[in-house]
């Protein structure tokens, strides 16, 4: 059984998973906060926030994007493409899925206050 062919290789063949990567912002955008231009030495940004948000930055010095679209407090849509921020090459597209608010309702984004 192959459980995904590709982990290896988006992990240590292009990526640098298992290594601690700094963060560059260039550009980071969601309801409560605006950023450019700004450097955290360890990476933690997928998405900028739990709701519509923008992020546009380099994980270890790669580069990464992601985009989140929320459509009322039931939807929302998702998509990035880059090095994350453990490392690893990825990409993600949900046009349309429902949020779980168990897992929502404590996600630790800071536009959700």
């Amino acid at each position: 059984m192959v459980r995904n062919p590709l982990h290896n290789f988006c992990h240590y063949v292009i990526g640098n998973a298992g290594c601690v990567n700094d963060e560059f912002t260039l550009l980071k955008i969601n309801k409560k906060h605006f950023s450019c231009l700004h450097y955290e030495s360890v990476a933690r940004t997928v998405f900028a926030g739990r709701y519509t948000s923008f992020y546009l930055g380099l994980h270890g010095g790669k580069p990464f994007i992601s985009l989140r679209l929320s459509y009322g407090p039931k939807w929302k849509s998702d998509f990035y493409i880059g090095w994350r921020e453990r490392g690893n090459f990825g990409i993600k597209f949900l046009p349309l899925t429902k949020n779980s608010l168990v897992v929502w309702e404590n996600l630790p984004y800071e536009d959700a206050e």
